[in-house]
């Protein structure tokens, strides 16, 4: 045992209790060097004592203070400030304080030590400027066998600090038997020893023991625990205490995704974590997001993090072939979730190996809590819109501009052209085809819940069905999950735990591969809008005119094709743990992800799509079986209060296979059968298998001195089956320190903080994440290849290498045995702070993040028969500072809090093939970032003639640029200069209204929908409000230059694409993406307990939520938060929904 003297550390002297003296004594006295050893001990307790009752008497300095509900902690520092005197007692001690509440002026410090103590069962002595805190002996009473105190019933009242009464908290017997509180708070033990302690504890509160004393009735106010002292963080394969984390971690509760209008959790991180950034792939429901870990690590392996459900570790990356965007994540209920750790920096994530590259997510879902079942239900409905509804001009001026630009020509038969085929642009009818393909798409969502169990078994169930109706017609999204998590003690060693998870997802879209591949919004948009939408009787009508629709009538391809996936997915979890000993446990850990999508497309003769094969019907069928396993072995002990040891080892083994069946026909008899093969000319049948195992090895020490010295070592060693045979194997180390510098002695007196820790770390992880595209043997059509397997020599078969009607096999890929991950490597320096009792608190990051070996296509000679090699060579670099901030603006009835989060991120490339050598063939460039936009720069219009301007390489104007004239420009960057998120929370009483801000600044995008529609007709397709701003008259200073069908002037390049094709060549619809979103508003209010307890509701709260409503940006396309740097052909732009719901629980 060790004594705390505010901040110093003497030897304890434990007295013996009374009632064993005599025989101990007894026993002792029988050997003479027990009679020495205890008489010094005797001697050394008389003359302690006999010197603090000399010195009880002297006259202290005088004390003014004012306690409210404060800590003994909290009085001794102001005591001691006061007067100098310090306090000598142990922690263990105070855990049987109550909080102290008392005013004293300008008196003693015995009369304040006696005010101090009055409720409190300690009393002091006082010897020199040291002030001894002891346990208050009780009055001597005449010894009684404990046999004749009978038991008695005790009952009691547990509350906060505000007096609520508390549901759920655990009351025990020490040693003995339990219960727990009811709705009200109240508890009842019908025989309690007289002379027992009770032990009350609650999550997110202070344990106490009571002694009972022979009383009946005990009611207690339990004080909260330091939130940011006592938070648990979910690690690898374990949890820590957050002030004992030595390693990089963000954490998001579930209050800050509860409810949210989205299909899958990884949307709702966006903005939530510092380091994270979360970008929509598209707006489609369930569609697959980009997730960046401080910043981008690879070029051609994956960026994507690890996710972890539940032990499960998940590959993110979508597994569909017909429906435009799945995600393996979307089966996951986010009102599941409990909390979602990230693992940011190498020390914290190495614990994963190979597989921790990008970082690693771990989600953690909800538990059973001990008490009587709990029934809770969640519901919401509401409707989502376009947020942004693109400005075309009507039929009539469309048909002007047309005409326009024919006259432009100097084609003198053009004017009579456009008259014949569009009419009179005075009599031009127009018809909204946005409006045709758009809607207000319902959300619904319902979800039930069962939770509850007793001191040996836990169980949460949970049940939930959501169906959305996009705002797009034709895309539909229908969501069902089952959730079963229980944990029981089998006995007092024997634990287990299971976690599955069924969900089924069922997907509608209307995609359109008519122009590249685009969907029912992107063609409607791009539709004249002279063209009727309906003939005279009602039909659709099908002759569309315009190069961009063809015979394409959106709303009409909606009606008859298909394009449907089902994706049903089993994850689960089964995990024994046995404790050994007290400080050592084994888990044995069992983990699978089963899923399978099976897809109908269906494209009608009578649509483009269909119309060259006179229909086609495509079926798909995926399936992938992962499995893993986990053995590990934990050792937790603290030696002599100072010294604490952790100690992890175990060993992964993770199994996955991924199968597809494709079969498509053509030439379908009738469009009423486009469900089936039958009757079609079979023209595709395949399947492709793809299969690789990992195992590792992993081993964590940690050691922490004096509960502010933390030091912690990992090691992992991995090996792959997708790597070049000489190189399976690696290791992946880790060091990681933290210093809580808040216990310091230096820092006893700076009362205006309340947390400050200092982290630094260095690790290295690997990135196994593999889909990199190859090129194939030269010699004949042999198709470029995804490979999972890039270090391999692969072999495929296909019509290429059929000879003779006989089936054969194509060399596919040139192997390299030498070929391994990319490693990553993070040096970490890290700040937790805390002012003002945490009333503001945060922490600050600074890492460098270098990847190495990254994997790169290198060039062979043609006589080898292929065209490249994959390698381990080049580097890059990601360096940043995060910045999050947590402040407790007000307090009291009225109260506002505010979550902020900034993160500062600059890639470079270090380093390619060759040493200085750029690739930029690939958009590669040594000391630049990855994918900086690298185009000819546009300079206007000539407001002489109207014609299109650029900058050559000399920044001298020129109207035909060629390659040579591509240059950076500041602020092209497709990679953000920073992104970041912030929440302010305010309630009064029973209300409460939170807005949740994402931004991001410093980044472009191409603004595909501004190139359709502000083609300077190159395309007859609608044009946008834009067009009206194009040179017409000399000297006029224009936006749009003069129109001109085909929008190539004589003597100049094309004004819509440059001196290339697809808008790569010029900046000119680059437009900037910055923006600063309002993601959620919700309102919120929590109906009063006085209400509820005549209902037999334990809870009710009635919400209404906005999402996406409002967005700041100078971007001028539909939505600036898709993929940053994105084409955006093709893509659903986000909605904005509004929602109202109702929670209940039972």
């Amino acid at each position: 045992m060790h004594l705390n003297v505010t901040g110093k550390v003497m030897p304890r002297l434990v007295p013996l209790p009374r009632q064993h003296r005599r025989n101990l004594s007894s026993s002792l006295f029988k050997r003479p060097a027990q009679k020495m050893k205890l008489l010094i001990t005797l001697m050394v307790c008389v003359i302690l004592f006999t010197g603090l009752s000399a010195h009880a008497g002297h006259r202290p300095q005088q004390v003014t203070a004012s306690f409210k509900n404060a800590s003994l902690e909290e009085v001794f520092r102001e005591i001691k400030k006061q007067t100098g005197y310090s306090f000598v007692y142990t922690k263990s001690m105070l855990a049987r304080a109550t909080r102290a509440t008392f005013t004293v002026s300008n008196v003693s410090i015995n009369t304040a030590l006696d005010a101090c103590f009055r409720e409190q069962p300690f009393e002091y002595n006082i010897i020199e400027k040291a002030i001894i805190i002891k346990l208050r002996r009780l009055p001597e009473t005449p010894q009684v066998s404990i046999a004749t105190v009978a038991p008695i019933p005790v009952r009691g009242t547990i509350t906060d600090g505000k007096g609520q009464a508390l549901e759920g908290v655990s009351v025990q017997v020490k040693g003995g038997k339990g219960i727990s509180t009811d709705k009200d708070g109240n508890f009842f033990l019908p025989d309690v020893d007289g002379n027992a302690v009770l032990v009350i504890s609650y999550v997110g509160f202070k344990t106490v023991e009571i002694p009972v004393n022979n009383r009946t009735t005990i009611n207690v106010n339990l004080e909260e625990t330091d939130q940011k002292l006592g938070e648990v963080v979910v690690v690898g394969y374990g949890t820590q205490k957050k002030k004992l984390v030595s390693g990089s971690i963000a954490s998001i509760k579930s209050s800050a995704i509860e409810n949210l209008p989205v299909a899958s959790l990884d949307r709702a991180m966006q903005g939530q974590a510092a380091g994270v950034q979360v970008n929509a792939n598209n707006g489609i429901p369930g569609g697959a997001t980009e997730v960046r870990i401080r910043g981008i690590g690879s070029v051609n392996a994956g960026n994507q993090p690890l996710y972890i459900i539940d032990g499960v570790q998940i590959s993110p990356e979508p597994r569909s072939r017909n429906v435009a965007s799945s995600n393996p994540l979307s089966g996951i209920n986010s009102n599941d979730i409990e909390s979602i750790d990230i693992l940011k920096d190498a020390a914290a994530a190495s614990i994963y190996g190979a597989q921790a590259g990008n970082g690693v997510i771990i989600i953690t879902t909800k538990k059973g809590k001990a008490g009587k079942p709990r029934v809770n239900f969640n519901s919401s409905v509401g409707f989502t819109e376009l947020i942004k509804k693109p400005d075309l001009v009507d039929g009539k001026t469309w048909v002007a501009l047309r005409r326009e630009a024919a006259v432009n020509s100097g084609d003198l038969t053009g004017p009579y052209s456009v008259d014949q085929t569009y009419g009179a642009a005075d009599t031009a009818k127009s018809y909204d085809w946005i409006d045709a393909v758009t809607r207000k798409g319902l959300l619904q969502n319902y979800e039930l819940s069962l939770s509850g169990g007793n001191d040996r078994t836990r169980y949460f169930i949970a049940g939930s069905h959501s169906d959305q109706k996009y705002h797009f017609i034709g895309y539909d999204y229908k969501r069902s999950t089952f959730r079963v998590n229980l944990e029981t003690k089998l006995n007092d060693k024997l634990t287990l735990e299971t976690k599955v998870n069924l969900s089924s997802v069922k997907q509608n879209s209307s995609d359109n591969p008519s122009f590249g591949t685009t969907n029912v919004f992107v063609d409607a948009m791009g539709v004249i809008p002279t063209n009727p939408i309906y003939n005279a009787d009602g039909t659709y009508n099908t002759n569309i005119y315009g190069v961009l629709s063809g015979s394409v009538n959106p709303p009409f391809f909606v009606s008859v094709n298909k394009n449907q996936g089902i994706t049903a997915q089993a994850i689960g979890n089964l995990a024994l743990t046995y404790n050994i000993t007290n400080d050592l446990t084994f888990k044995s850990s069992y983990s699978l992800e089963y899923t399978t999508i099976n897809e109908e497309l269906f494209f009608d003769p009578r649509t483009r799509a269909g119309q060259g094969t006179n229909g086609l019907v495509r079926f798909g069928q995926s399936k992938v079986v992962n499995w893993q396993t986990d053995q590990t072995l934990n050792y937790n002990h603290t030696f002599g209060e100072r010294h604490a040891v952790t100690a992890l080892v175990g060993v992964n083994y993770r199994n996955e296979t991924f199968t597809t069946t494709n079969t498509q026909g053509t030439g379908v008899a009738i469009p009423q059968l486009g469900g089936t093969l039958s009757g079609t000319t079979p023209n595709v049948v395949g399947s492709t298998f793809s299969e690789y195992r990992m195992a590792g090895a992993f081993a964590r020490l940690g050691y922490v001195l004096d509960d502010k010295y933390i030091f912690q070592a990992v090691v992992r060693r991995d090996g792959s089956s997708r790597f070049g045979t000489n190189n399976r194997y690696g290791y992946f180390p880790s060091l990681s320190a933290a210093w809580r510098i808040i216990d310091e002695k230096f820092l006893a007196n700076a009362s205006f903080l309340s947390d400050l820790k200092l982290r630094v770390s260095y690790g290295e992880t690997g990135n196994s994440q593999f889909l990199m595209t190859n090129t194939g043997a030269g010699t004949g059509p042999v198709p470029v290849i995804e490979s999972n397997y890039p270090g391999l020599s692969l072999f495929e078969s296909s019509v290429a290498a059929s000879y003779a009607a006989s089936a054969g096999i194509n060399f596919a890929q040139l192997g390299n045995s030498q070929l391994g991950w990319e490693r990553n490597v993070t040096k970490n320096i890290g700040i937790d702070f805390g002012f003002f009792k945490n009333r503001i608190s945060g922490t600050v990051d600074y890492f460098i993040r270098t990847t190495k070996d990254l994997l790169l296509s290198k060039p062979v000679p043609t006589t080898a028969g292929f065209t490249s090699i994959a390698q381990n060579i080049g580097s890059l670099e990601n360096r940043g500072v995060e910045f999050g901030l947590t402040t407790i603006n007000l307090t009291g009835d009225f109260k506002w809090t505010t979550n902020f989060n900034i993160t500062f991120l600059k890639n470079e490339v270090l380093s390619l093939l060759e040493p200085g050598v750029d690739l930029p063939a690939n958009n590669l460039w040594i000391g630049r970032p990855v994918g900086e936009v690298w185009v000819a720069h546009w300079a206007g219009v000539n407001p002489a003639d109207g014609r299109p301007m650029w900058y050559d390489a000399s920044n001298n104007i020129t109207y035909n640029p060629v390659q040579a004239d591509r240059a950076f420009r500041s602020g092209n960057s497709l990679i953000p200069d920073y992104y970041g998120g912030f929440t302010n929370t305010f309630s009064f009483k029973n209300f409460e209204l939170s807005a949740f801000f994402q931004y991001q600044v410093g980044t472009v995008q191409q603004n595909f929908y501004d190139l359709l529609l502000t083609s300077d007709f190159r395309y007859d397709a609608a044009q946008s409000y834009t067009s009206l701003e194009r040179w017409t008259t000399p000297g006029q200073m224009a936006v749009v230059p003069r129109l001109y069908p085909g929008a190539i002037q004589p003597g100049t390049a094309s004004s819509v694409l440059g001196g290339g094709y697809g808008g790569v060549a010029s900046d000119r619809f680059y437009d900037d993406a910055s923006y600063i979103r309002l993601k959620t508003i919700s309102l919120g209010y929590t109906l009063p307990k006085n209400i509820l307890a005549k209902t037999k509701l334990s809870n009710a709260r009635v919400y209404v939520q906005a999402y996406n409503i409002w967005t700041g940006t100078n971007y001028t396309g539909l939505d600036p938060e898709y993929t940053s740097g994105g084409y955006g052909l093709g893509l659903a732009p986000q909605g904005k929904s509004y929602t109202a719901g109702i929670q209940v629980g039972f």
